[in-house]
């Protein structure tokens, strides 16, 4: 026996699709609390696919953004300064500091 975690009924085990990433190899839902559900879930999954795509098209910089960053950087710019200004993550920064240097450091 096992009890759903959405409906809290206890149902017996066959009630729970096997699942291979829970480590009791079940679903803390029962079958049919899953059935009822699904047509909730979806439309959420689309909503957040959306909002991820928005989200990784701001954390992106274009090439003129790139540069003056990268001379920003040259002239003493902290990297937590850069990343408030361009509402980026640190992280994106340094990565896109060391590529745009590296690619002025080709080209002379």
């Amino acid at each position: 026996m096992k009890a759903c975690t959405s409906c809290h009924e206890e149902l017996p085990l066959s009630s729970f699709s096997k699942q291979k990433t829970n480590p009791n190899k079940r679903y803390a839902w029962c079958d049919g609390c899953r059935k009822d559900n699904v047509p909730y879930v979806r439309p959420m999954r689309e909503e957040w696919d959306i909002l991820r795509a928005k989200a990784i098209s701001l954390r992106k910089i274009d090439g003129e953004q790139a540069k003056q960053l990268a001379e920003k950087r040259r002239a003493g710019s902290t990297l937590k300064e850069l990343s408030a200004e361009y509402n980026v993550s640190i992280t994106t920064i340094q990565n896109t500091a060391k590529r745009v240097l590296s690619q002025q450091g080709r080209e002379s």
